[in-house]
């Protein structure tokens, strides 16, 4: 009885060590995981701005092409007719 008392005992000590370590870790994990987040939040907005920012000067160079392409469809209307005429 005394023998399997001990054993038991000695698990048991062994598991409320692994326990504390473990929770231990995940304190700092845990601290770890916030301080990260937090930067990511910072850098995430950081990269939305950019992105944002990317989206309206792809759009404005869009509309540049688009208002080139009209004016240069609009130059060729009269000049490059017989050209068109050749191809087909």
């Amino acid at each position: 009885m005394m023998m399997l008392m001990m054993i038991m005992s000695r698990r048991m000590i062994l598991r409320k060590r692994t326990m504390m370590l473990m929770r231990r870790r995940m304190k700092r994990r845990r601290r770890t995981m916030m301080l990260m987040m937090r930067r990511r939040k910072k850098r995430r907005r950081r990269m939305m701005m950019m992105r944002r920012r990317r989206k309206k000067r792809r759009r404005r160079m869009m509309m540049m092409r688009r208002r080139r392409t009209m004016m240069m469809m609009r130059r060729g209307e009269g000049d490059d007719d017989d050209e068109e005429e050749d191809e087909g």
